[in-house]
């Protein structure tokens, strides 16, 4: 069997195309790797995200019934405050004589 060198260079040719296809085939691997561990991370985050909105969720609900209490206090708080200025007021008309009881 006559080889010749142009058969030989064709064979290394070859191998060098396989060789480089396994590198891409690793380097592929790689990323997919990298990628799955990045959706998998991702994943976590996410959820632990959903937790936190959650909290932070229950957190304004109480807020907005808190600053809701104190609105309803604050309104209270100024009828109570009309109330007693006039009940000032007719004290003190009763007590200069001008007002009256009815």
């Amino acid at each position: 069997m006559d080889v010749n060198l142009d058969q030989i260079l064709h064979v290394a040719e070859l191998f060098c195309i396989a060789g480089g296809a396994v590198v891409v085939a690793f380097k592929i691997g790689g990323f997919t790797k990298a990628i799955e561990i990045s959706n998998v991370n991702f994943r976590r985050e996410m959820e632990e995200s959903k937790k936190d909105r959650a909290g932070i969720h229950d957190e304004i609900r109480r807020l907005a019934e808190a600053m809701t209490k104190d609105q309803i206090f604050d309104l209270r708080i100024a009828n109570l405050e009309t109330a007693h200025n006039k009940l000032e007021q007719w004290y003190d008309e009763l007590r200069r004589n001008v007002g009256k009881i009815e």
